[in-house]
């Protein structure tokens, strides 16, 4: 979980009133947040937040921001989201398909000191690193803006056409000298792996402001106290991802002061905000949600006009229409999925303390159910055999279940409001997570033998919710000379002492090697396969050994 400091004076005149650290700490409980240390010589508050669906609360700004409305019942208008009228633009090379997304503001008059300055690093820091992957999926750029003058050019050039003096060093060096022989250049290179032209940024003069995602310019990358303007940017494979990021600071540097300049992105190629992308964004789309649902969840009534008011002490846009309350989030906010989110933020914003204290009215005895009971039991078997378990995700991108096994269709349950494309479908077989562990253990001593034991969701229109619940064991070998009779010697085995009678059929599958793939049939019912994984799926998976694999669904 996130972990940030606080200097304790900054985030009292951030939220407008002296409070103890006694009540600091009572209050990090509506940000999900958790006091972990006061250091009274240094004043400096350590928080450790435990929600990583809230990126703006990852900052002294964003919580002072969220406790002021909880407390005054106000929040700060922040006018210049969804402007249309920026005259300063970032243009963005079509040549940059593997990044393709960038955008910036500009923040005007702050007052810069050394604890703004490590308040905006420290964010910086934790979004690039935490929200952004370690800056695989965006990285963030700051700036002193003084001197830069625009339009701001995101292009691809050749490693060698152009140099600069990064942060750090003394002597110009070009991109190739920068990736080999800089810090920051050595820790991230394998951002840019396999990238013929490499990313550049800078401004209509030519000064160079960045190697992104690598270093900065020391030219005017470099901002120290006393500065008054920035430049914000990011780069980034998720658009949206960028444009929340940036969101974010703006609004950041607004409660400290600085005015707002929107920075329109100017792309040729068509993007899912089209060519023309204004940041900072406006605010999110509206949900809909009623009293009527949050009493059912909360247990005692709730009024909607209550609920308008605490959603707009948590910073959103509510209005209400008969019973229904239509509720949109800030732009610097981007963690609705679902009316439950809405009615835990009023459940926040009324206070735990508040509901009604009562006793349970019965007593149950917990055990652990028959189908976790028959899952221990097939971990200790391929524990015993020598497999090692893994443990991941349930939800996936589409692609790692289709085309990365070599299909040219599946059927699998996808998220109608996914929060990211990485994440936007649920997984309907294990064996493509096996996978993606073989590839990442590429240097670990072989042979390998992996193994998980999950649920997975296969579409069912015989289901109430067109879908059901299977759970599943894959299990996986890798190594010079593994074959289908050495996986198969170990199906056999688990297969026996779960007590099932089998057998194999005959069958072609895109994932596995014709003529090496066998169907599990039992009781006249296929639930799975075994066999050699196909050369084009290994080469999916950048996998440089034969592997053989089974997966097949556990009896109920």
């Amino acid at each position: 979980m996130p972990k940030i400091d606080m200097q304790i004076e900054d985030f009292l005149s951030l939220i407008g009133e002296s409070i103890s650290v006694d009540e600091i700490e009572s209050r990090l409980e509506s940000v999900k947040g958790e006091l972990d240390g006061f250091d009274a010589e240094l004043g400096v508050l350590r928080v450790e937040l435990n929600d990583t669906n809230r990126p703006d609360l990852w900052c002294t700004e964003g919580i002072a921001r969220q406790l002021r409305g909880l407390a005054d019942k106000t929040v700060s208008p922040y006018p210049f989201y969804g402007r249309e009228d920026s005259v300063l633009e970032f243009h963005v090379d079509p040549d940059l398909v593997r990044r393709p997304y960038g955008g910036a503001i500009v923040a005007r008059g702050l007052t810069i000191d050394d604890a703004t300055l490590r308040q905006i690093i420290q964010t910086q820091e934790k979004l690039s690193e935490n929200f952004g992957h370690g800056r695989a999926s965006v990285s963030i750029g700051v700036y002193n803006a003084q001197g830069i003058e625009f339009p701001v050019q995101y292009r691809a050039v050749d490693p060698s056409e152009r140099s600069f003096v990064p942060l750090g060093h003394e002597e110009s060096m070009n991109l190739t000298r920068i990736l080999e022989e800089h810090e920051k250049g050595r820790q991230y290179a394998h951002l840019l792996e396999g990238w013929a032209r490499l990313p550049i940024l800078e401004d209509a003069q030519g000064t160079v402001l960045s190697f992104p995602p690598i270093i900065n310019s020391r030219a005017v990358g470099e901002v120290e106290p006393g500065h008054s303007d920035l430049l914000v940017e990011t780069t980034s494979t998720d658009q949206m991802a960028g444009l929340l990021v940036l969101s974010i600071f703006a609004a950041n540097l607004a409660d400290r002061g600085a005015s707002i300049e929107s920075v329109t992105s100017v792309y040729s190629q068509s993007t899912p905000r089209g060519k023309r992308v204004v940041a900072p964004v406006g605010p999110n789309p509206p949900i809909q949600v009623t009293s009527a649902e949050a009493e059912k969840l909360l247990g005692v009534p709730v009024s909607a006009e209550e609920m308008v008011e605490d959603l707009e002490r948590m910073g959103c846009v509510a209005s209400l229409d008969g019973q229904v309350i239509s509720v949109s989030t800030p732009a610097f906010r981007d963690d609705y999925l679902h009316a439950v989110d809405a009615i835990e933020d009023c459940l926040i914003a009324r206070g735990l303390d508040r509901l009604p204290h009562r006793m349970p009215r019965s007593f149950t005895a917990g055990k652990a159910s028959r189908e976790s009971i028959q899952a221990d039991g097939v971990r200790d078997l391929l524990i015993g055999f020598g497999f090692e378990e893994i443990i991941t995700n349930i939800l996936t991108n589409p692609n790692r279940l289709i085309e990365a096994m070599n299909c040219t269709e599946g059927s699998i349950v996808q998220i109608a409001n996914a929060y990211s494309e990485t994440y936007s479908a649920v997984r309907n077989q294990l064996l493509p997570f096996l996978l993606h562990t073989e590839r990442e253990s590429a240097t670990a001593l072989y042979p390998h033998r992996i193994f998980e034991v999950g649920e997975v969701a296969v579409p069912d229109s015989r289901e109430d919710h067109g879908s059901r619940t299977e759970q599943r064991v894959a299990a996986m070998i890798a190594h010079s000379e593994a074959t289908f009779s050495e996986i198969h010697a170990f199906l056999d085995q688990l297969v026996y002492y779960l007590g099932m009678e089998y057998s194999l059929d005959v069958v072609e599958h895109p994932s596995y090697l014709s003529g090496r793939v066998g169907a599990i049939r039992v009781d006249e019912e296929i639930i799975g396969h075994v066999g050699e994984l196909h050369p084009q799926v290994l080469s999916n998976w950048d996998i440089r050994q034969p592997t053989a694999a089974f997966e097949f669904t556990l009896p109920e």
